[in-house]
C-alpha cells in the first residue's frame, strides 16, 4: 500500500506541476496578447504610418464585414455556427473597441 500510496503522490505531483505550467503559458499568452492589442494605437511620430495604422484595421473590419453580410444573404440567412463567431468578432471590433476606449481601456 505504501509504494501504490507513493506512486499515486508521485503522479499527482507530476499533475500538479503540468497544470501550473499550463496556466504560466496560458498567463504569458494572455500578456503578450494585451501588449499587442495596446501597441496597436500607440503613435510613433510618422505621419504616414501613423495614418496608416488608424486605417488599416477599420478598412479590414469594413471589408470582412461587406464579405460576411453578402454571404449570409446568399444563404438565405442560414448561418451556420462559424459565420456566427465570424459576424460577432467583426461587431467585436466596431462597439468593444470604441466603448472601451471612450473609458480609456
Amino acid at each position: 500500500r505504501n509504494m501504490e500510496s507513493q506512486r499515486l503522490q508521485a503522479d499527482l505531483g507530476v499533475k500538479v506541476i503540468q497544470v501550473q505550467a499550463e496556466a504560466d503559458t496560458a498567463r504569458l499568452e494572455v500578456g503578450a496578447w494585451a501588449e499587442a492589442v495596446a501597441a496597436v494605437g500607440r503613435k510613433t511620430g510618422v505621419y504616414w504610418i501613423d495614418a496608416w495604422n488608424g486605417a488599416i484595421r477599420p478598412m479590414l473590419a469594413t471589408v470582412a464585414t461587406v464579405m460576411i453580410v453578402s454571404e449570409i444573404c446568399q444563404l438565405g440567412f442560414n448561418m451556420s455556427d462559424w459565420h456566427r463567431d465570424l459576424f460577432s468578432a467583426i461587431l467585436g471590433i466596431y462597439i468593444a473597441d470604441r466603448s472601451l476606449g471612450k473609458r480609456g481601456k
